[in-house]
C-alpha cells in the first residue's frame, strides 16, 4: 500500500496491486452477507445459476437475486470498476458496475450495467447544486424505452 511508511519503493504499479487486493477483501466480505442474507430466506428461489464470476451456486440464489441486492442496497457488483474522468459510457460491460472519481479524487457516482450492456442504475455521490435542491447521494434509474432513457 501506499503509506509513505514502507520500506518498499512506492509505484502505480504497487498502488494499483494494493487496491485489487483491498477490493477483493471487500468483495469477499461483501459476497458473505449476500449469502447469509439468502440462507436466512429473504431472497431466492429453485434456481441453482451463478453470480459474478461464478461465486455463487448455492440452492435458492440467482445471478439476478444478487444482482439485484447488491444494485438496490449501492454495493458494487462482483465485476467491478474504477475509473477517473468527467462521465461514463451509457453502455458497458454487461453485469458489472463502474465508479466514477474526479481529478480530485472524489467519488462522483456509480453506475450499474445490465445484462445488455446498457446503464440501469446510476447513484450520485456529487455533483453540483447551485440550487441547493439535490441531497446525496441519490440514485437516477434508466428507462430505454424513453427518449432520453436517464430519468
Amino acid at each position: 500500500m501506499v503509506t509513505g511508511t514502507s520500506a518498499y519503493k512506492n509505484s502505480a504499479g504497487k498502488s494499483d496491486w494494493a487496491r485489487e487486493q483491498l477490493l477483493s477483501a471487500y468483495q469477499d466480505w461483501t459476497d458473505a452477507e449476500v449469502l447469509e442474507i439468502a440462507a436466512s430466506g429473504m431472497i431466492g428461489g429453485e434456481s441453482e445459476r451463478s453470480a459474478g464470476r461464478g461465486r455463487y451456486s448455492s440452492k435458492g440464489i440467482s445471478s439476478s437475486d444478487v444482482f439485484e441486492l447488491r444494485r438496490g442496497s449501492g454495493e458494487p457488483y462482483q465485476n467491478h470498476k474504477i475509473v477517473t474522468g468527467r462521465n461514463l459510457n451509457p453502455k458497458g460491460e454487461p453485469n458489472t458496475s463502474v465508479d466514477l472519481y474526479n481529478k480530485d479524487g472524489v467519488l462522483t457516482q456509480r453506475r450499474y450495467y445490465g445484462s445488455d450492456g446498457r446503464a440501469q442504475l446510476d447513484i450520485d455521490y456529487d455533483h453540483s447544486n447551485a440550487d441547493g435542491t439535490h441531497t446525496f447521494p441519490h440514485r437516477h434509474e434508466w428507462d430505454w424505452t424513453q427518449k432520453k432513457p436517464r430519468q
